[in-house]
C-alpha cells in the first residue's frame, strides 16, 4: 500500500490524456479504476484493491481540485 500515491498520480495523468483524446467524460471514472488496476499490478506490483483505491483517489483528487479552484 505504500505505492498508492505513485499509482494515483500515474492514473491521474493517464486519465487526463484519455480525456483530451476525446473519451466521453462519464466513462472517466471507470477508465480510472481499470487503469489503476492495471498499473498497480504491472508497474508497482501492488494488490488489485490498491489499484481500485488509486483509481478512485485519482478521480476524487481531480474533482476536488477542479471544484475548489473553478472560476465562476
Amino acid at each position: 500500500m505504500e505505492n498508492i500515491p505513485l499509482v494515483t498520480t500515474m492514473v491521474l495523468g493517464m486519465t487526463q490524456c484519455i480525456k483530451i483524446a476525446g473519451l466521453n467524460s462519464r466513462f472517466i471514472p471507470i477508465s480510472a479504476v481499470v487503469i489503476g488496476i492495471i498499473l498497480s499490478y504491472i508497474v508497482v506490483d501492488t494488490s488489485i484493491v490498491g489499484g481500485i483505491v488509486a483509481g478512485l483517489s485519482a478521480v476524487g483528487l481531480y474533482t476536488g481540485v477542479s471544484k475548489t479552484f473553478a472560476s465562476e
